[in-house]
């Protein structure tokens, strides 16, 4: 003896989809990716933090003098003051913590500082190399691309197995 079905008697229950995570939203298309991306960002923030924070505490604990470095072969004949000088000029005689959010305040509002190596802006050298960094990383993007799956770069190729071509 088989029986027909009964309607729940439940008010709650619903036939349609259960909202998005019980919040009474609609689940959007993008949904579970959206949150992943944010999720990264949001973890991305401060290891970014800590990273540059750590160069900054190696560089604090290097032996290396970038004073003397910057003043190069002047620089060994030159007066302690003058040295000093030249650490109060690019800021290298403030505490770690004091440079590092300078830096980082700076960096944040598109300034880089200069490059004393190249003895320019380092937003200037970044602009005169992004150029050829992107070609680089669109030809090699190109060139896995074509060897992971040779039929993708081939304009005749037949579709995919259990596609409909259209």
């Amino acid at each position: 003896m088989t029986s027909a079905p009964t309607e729940s008697a439940d008010p709650t229950e619903s036939a349609g989809p259960a909202p998005a995570a019980g919040r009474g939203r609609r689940a959007l298309p993008w949904g579970p990716m959206a949150r992943l991306a944010g999720r990264r960002a949001v973890f991305a923030v401060p290891v970014l933090l800590i990273v540059t924070f750590g160069v900054f505490a190696v560089a604090e604990a290097s032996p290396f003098d970038p004073v003397k470095a910057y003043a190069g072969t002047a620089g060994l004949t030159a007066s302690q003051e003058n040295l000093d000088q030249l650490r109060a000029n690019l800021g290298v005689d403030k505490p770690l913590v004091e440079r590092w959010w300078d830096w980082l305040t700076a960096a944040l509002r598109g300034d880089f500082g200069d490059s004393h190596t190249l003895r320019q802006p380092v937003a200037d050298a970044i602009g005169e190399r992004i150029g050829w960094s992107v070609l680089l990383a669109a030809t090699a993007f190109v060139s896995r691309s074509c060897s992971a799956r040779p039929s993708a770069c081939s304009p005749h190729a037949a579709p995919a197995a259990g596609s409909t071509g259209a």
